[in-house]
């Protein structure tokens, strides 16, 4: 995969999914696979392998622009991690980009590849204020002879699938809901960082990794995940929040106790994937009545 600014040259033909795709859930990654087997046709019909697959987001958050409280589910990075295609354009949602007509947004688009087709949600909207839908992009496609497919609604249990209840989901401590939407465990990565060294004092040597600012956070509480470190996965049992029995003042923070990791992981990239919650965060009155938490906690790793 390679990561191409807007406006950046691309060489060769493309097929592109335009959208934000803030978390890629089912919805997304059915756009990517619209985007993959409309790819394969055009490759078939000409016997080659020259048309490829684009994935059109941004690299911060549009809501703070359009002044509005919503914060994303996945970063830039996690996002282009998950995006299975062969190219990711990315665009800096400024006050620039938001007063962007759509013939603009759609000329610059064309000025850097030679685009085969474009896939979008039925609900899809673009340029200022939103004034641009489906009918707007077809017609536009005629003109420069592209085609336009607007792939399937998903849904999941009768209902639309949506970032807004993703969010509602992680919101309610319901990882299992949101991972049903994302079509993958919710995750939450970056560097571990040092601690107070109280988990290995109570035989529960934790990684601590800080939440990433202005993202979606995940109701607080012990959750049952699984953490990959240097490419192994491990399982594993995360505190998500504050430690109101040591630090009352601590920052939201992932506590990660992974079961059977040996080694100094201070400095190391990980990533947690979080598979169900098991209870809420509590305050101990000692450690000995920790510990024997902690015990029980672990056992649903082995379960």
């Amino acid at each position: 995969m390679r990561t191409v600014k807007f406006g950046q040259t691309i060489d060769g033909g493309i097929v592109i999914t335009l959208g934000f795709m803030d978390c890629v859930h089912i919805g997304h990654r059915e756009l990517i696979g619209a985007a993959q087997r409309a790819a394969d046709g055009f490759n078939k019909s000409c016997g080659g392998a020259a048309v490829k697959t684009a994935a059109f987001t941004f690299c911060d958050n549009p809501f703070m622009v359009l002044k509005k409280d919503i914060l994303p589910v996945y970063d830039f990075e996690t996002r282009v991690g998950l995006l299975e295609t062969d190219y990711v354009v990315y665009a800096e949602f400024d006050a620039a980009f938001a007063a962007m007509s759509g013939e603009a947004f759609l000329d610059k688009l064309f000025l850097s590849a030679d685009i085969k087709a474009v896939v979008v949600g039925s609900d899809y909207r673009f340029s200022a204020n939103a004034a641009c839908g489906i009918a707007e992009l077809k017609e536009y496609l005629s003109k420069r002879g592209a085609s336009l497919i607007v792939a399937d609604t998903v849904t999941s249990g009768g209902v639309k699938a949506a970032s807004s209840d993703i969010r509602r989901y992680l919101a309610d401590g319901d990882v299992r809901s949101a991972n049903t939407l994302l079509g993958s465990h919710y995750r939450a990565s970056g560097t571990v960082v040092k601690g107070t060294h109280t988990g290995t004092a109570l035989g529960f040597p934790t990684a601590n990794v800080l939440h990433k600012t202005g993202l979606v956070r995940l109701k607080p509480g012990v959750y049952l995940t699984r953490t990959t470190v240097d490419g192994q996965d491990f399982g594993s049992v995360t505190n998500a929040g504050s430690r109101p029995t040591f630090d009352t003042a601590s920052p939201y923070i992932y506590e990660t106790y992974i079961d059977g990791f040996c080694g100094d992981l201070y400095g190391k990239y990980i990533e947690i994937q979080f598979i169900g919650r098991i209870r809420d965060i509590e305050k101990f009155e000692n450690k000995d009545a920790l510990i024997k938490r902690l015990e029980e906690d672990k056992q649903f790793i082995k379960k």
